[in-house]
């Protein structure tokens, strides 16, 4: 009687130890729920857990550029990924997602190569949601370049950059995107060769669309609305994007660059009230009608 009483206790003892272990929940093997004090301490958290098997993740409190790597280095199986409540500090280190090329990271960005390791020959992230934190600013370079498993993200609503490479070659990314209304710069090559992508909302506080932002994003449908405020559209920003019915163009629209709608196939209308630029039967030209 006396070995079994101490047997129960051990047992309740590990499940205590579980259940209770630091900030993490690594009771589900599959599905986690992670509070974080601090930037960088997600590996420690999840020490015990198996990495390889975890397939929904949820981070709270603060996190940095060092508990991205961790994610993508570490976590193959990974889906869905939630950081709606997370904070992400600014680091300055080597231990990030840039490796040695790569040493300060800012604060409320989602950092260069998050979900692309650039040393590696193939993605093994199989993400195919994430839900970003409300307090990020922008989105860094090549943050989730090459993440084929993806296929949707919601942003915050107080995002204001997607910077550049962001997305570019997420081809599993389906249906519609909706740039938040806060963004008012998307980067260059943000999205592009975003092949499965169906129909576009821009953001109403659109300035600048960077070069290449959605050049190849081939499955495009629908008429392209750029919004009222936008002033810059980049180099070759909506190259063969084919499957537009049509590209309506504001009057705040002053500068469009080469081969912005190239391999398009669709008519371009300028408004009557743009001093930069006219169209005729569909066809763009400068306001001299000089110039395609």
């Amino acid at each position: 009687m006396k070995n079994l009483f101490i047997t129960f206790s051990v047992i309740l003892l590990s499940i205590s130890t579980l259940t209770n272990c630091g900030d993490a929940d690594i009771f589900s093997m599959n599905e986690k729920t992670v509070h974080l004090k601090k930037g960088g301490d997600l590996s420690d958290a999840l020490l015990l857990s198996d990495l390889n098997a975890i397939t929904e993740l949820t981070l709270t409190g603060v996190i940095d550029s060092r508990d991205f790597k961790t994610i993508r280095d570490r976590m193959p199986k990974l889906t869905e990924l939630d950081l709606t409540k997370v904070t992400i500090s600014a680091y300055k280190g080597y231990e990030g997602t840039g490796g040695t090329s790569v040493y300060e990271y800012l604060q409320n960005t989602i950092p260069i190569y998050s979900f692309y390791n650039p040393t590696s020959t193939t993605s093994k992230t199989s993400l195919i949601k994430v839900t970003l934190p409300t307090s990020l600013k922008s989105v860094g370079v090549s943050a989730f370049a090459g993440c084929t498993g993806l296929t949707s993200i919601t942003f915050p609503f107080t995002l204001s950059k997607i910077d550049d490479r962001a997305f570019a070659r997420c081809s599993g990314m389906t249906g519609k995107l909706s740039i938040p209304a806060s963004v008012d710069t998307i980067g260059y090559s943000a999205f592009t060769y975003c092949t499965a992508l169906s129909s576009l909302q821009l953001s109403d506080s659109l300035i600048s669309i960077g070069e290449s932002a959605f050049n190849g994003c081939t499955g495009l449908k629908e008429s392209l609305n750029i919004p009222t405020k936008v002033k810059t559209i980049n180099d070759r920003a909506f190259a063969s994007c084919k499957g537009f019915d049509q590209v309506d163009i504001p009057a705040s629209v002053e500068t469009i660059g080469y081969y912005v709608f190239l391999d398009c196939d669709c008519p371009v209308y300028v408004s009557t009230d743009n001093q930069n630029f006219m169209s005729s039967d569909g066809v763009l030209f400068d306001f001299s009608q000089t110039t395609l």
